[in-house]
């Protein structure tokens, strides 16, 4: 988790300059939170091999379609150029269907970003080149810029502070000592569930909006 310090800011208010920001009378509170990662994509290998390259970095930016890794290919070209030879040579259904299904092994290889957004290895397998991954292992992580969220608990006492819409400002001592974020509340639960303290808690998300402007 992250600890946070929470700031309230009218429901309505956009992000302004920071002389108005830092003028306005806050409250400072402090959390504990998860960060998480909001409408993320996973790309799986499609099959056992092993990776002869990656081609992107944690933070990334991608378009839809960019390479992010590449399995081994040499013996997958091989195995095209024998079923091309083969189809070429007898011309028969099951050649045609073995040509065809070799060409899809060899363009699967390259494992591509399924959309345009931020490529990251957070919670996928750890690649090197020549290392063995299994079908269905995540290689990588695509997700759109600003898709960040923050999940806390609040006493059932703070739950009315923090209605659904309303805006917060808030510092992540994790990340930055000194950048301030925003964040809108996007739910809030309606029951109250054991905060393993004894007590009961209500859970609260939000996601990251930006940042103030310099």
């Amino acid at each position: 988790g992250f600890s946070f310090l929470l700031q309230k800011i009218g429901r309505k208010e956009p992000p302004t300059a920071m002389t108005a920001f830092r003028a306005a009378a806050a409250e400072e509170v402090r959390y504990r939170a998860a960060l998480q990662v909001l409408g993320a994509t996973e790309v799986l290998s499609p099959f056992d091999g092993a990776v002869e390259a990656v081609y992107y970095a944690d933070g990334d930016a991608v378009e839809e379609g960019a390479a992010l890794v590449q399995l081994e290919s040499a013996g997958l070209a091989a195995q095209l150029r024998a079923a091309e030879s083969a189809y070429a040579e007898t011309k028969t259904q099951e050649a045609e269907f073995q040509f065809f299904a070799a060409r899809a092994r060899v363009a699967q290889a390259t494992l591509r970003a399924p959309r345009a957004g931020v490529a990251h290895g957070y919670g996928a397998v750890a690649l090197e080149i020549g290392k063995a991954i299994r079908r269905g292992d995540v290689v990588a992580i695509v997700h759109s810029p600003g898709s960040f969220g923050l999940v806390f608990c609040v006493s059932e006492a703070e739950a009315g502070r923090f209605p659904v819409g309303r805006t917060l400002r808030l510092r992540i001592p994790e990340i930055s000592a000194d950048a301030e974020f925003y964040a809108q509340i996007a739910f809030r639960s309606e029951n109250a569930a054991a905060d393993g303290k004894g007590g009961s808690c209500r859970e609260v998300q939000s996601q990251l909006v930006g940042v103030p402007p310099e």
